[in-house]
């Protein structure tokens, strides 16, 4: 029998988010499937919003990380540890990706999620990109290709 850890996806992940006009158009906000930050790690999911929220609303995508309560909850330390980066990717080449999240999750940096394990728990950029350069095609970059973006999200342990 297959434990939590196994059937949920790890890091690095890319997931794909289709029919992007249509989300933005209706404001449909697009959750990832669940995934761990490592082996026994931290359970969250990306939630994009491509008409955005608050004052980016209209002008940007914006991107949020939820912790959610997982299964390896009791063995982590908390509040969590670590980075986790969100990039969107150039669908033309492997260059120019763009990294709007980035963030240490401890006292001594940027911002601490409460770790309250019986919670889901949030932190994200509702700025993360500009609309006008999602829409941007040059030679070497394009991020929206076929109405669909992709992102990376990585984690990194202290």
């Amino acid at each position: 029998m297959a434990t939590p850890i196994q059937t949920l996806a790890r890091l690095p992940l890319i997931v794909k988010m289709s029919e992007y006009s249509k989300k933005k158009e209706e404001d449909i906000e697009w959750y990832s499937e669940p995934f761990y930050t490592h082996h026994q790690g931290y359970k969250m999911c990306l939630c994009v919003y491509p008409a955005s929220w608050g004052d980016a609303m209209g002008s940007h995508l914006s991107v949020d990380l939820y912790l959610m309560k997982g299964s390896n909850d009791d063995q982590l330390k908390w509040p969590i540890q670590g980075q986790c980066e969100v990039e969107l990717l150039n669908q033309i080449d492997s260059n120019e990706h763009y990294c709007g999240v980035g963030v240490y999750y401890d006292d001594g940096h940027y911002r601490v999620i409460s770790g309250e394990r019986n919670e889901s728990s949030l932190w994200g950029n509702n700025k993360f990109i500009r609309n006008e350069d999602i829409y941007k095609v040059t030679s070497t970059c394009q991020y929206l290709k076929d109405d669909s973006i992709v992102f990376r999200v990585n984690y990194k342990l202290d």
